[in-house]
């Protein structure tokens, strides 16, 4: 199985997220990779404190 990045679509491999094409026919899960990850923990905290009390799960989607 291999783990597609579900924001910059780097794939998982041996050596580390590589953006590539995955094999054909083989089964997928999304996940983050450690800088999108990053990333979207940091504008995860930004909007918690723009807006306190809202529920950080919900961000808007550009």
């Amino acid at each position: 199985m291999q783990t597609v990045c579900c924001v910059c679509r780097r794939i998982k491999g041996k050596r580390g997220w590589l953006r590539g094409k995955g094999g054909a026919g083989e089964e997928v899960s999304h996940g983050y990779c450690p800088d999108c990850f990053q990333r979207t923990m940091e504008r995860a905290e930004g909007f918690s404190r723009l807006h306190p009390g809202q529920d950080k799960a919900i961000l808007p989607v550009r």
